[in-house]
């Protein structure tokens, strides 16, 4: 059986969306696509959610960004 560590809580928006909303996935590093990604919608004003599997990122060379 697989293992994985304990998540923080979810999140509990304090306001509505007020404009596009975006669910990036694999976002483990800070320097991968999926951070790129996730960054450039923040900036272009969408309200972003991000999440990643931090069993499988630490099974790679590169592994995960340490506090993301």
């Amino acid at each position: 059986m697989p293992t994985t560590e304990p998540s923080a809580p979810p999140a509990v928006p304090s306001r509505a969306p007020s404009g596009p909303v975006a669910l990036v996935t694999g976002v483990g590093r800070t320097v991968g696509i999926g951070a790129g990604v996730a960054l450039r919608l923040a900036e272009d004003g969408w309200d972003v959610a991000t999440t990643h599997w931090a069993a499988y990122d630490d099974r790679r060379l590169w592994g995960r960004s340490p506090r993301w």
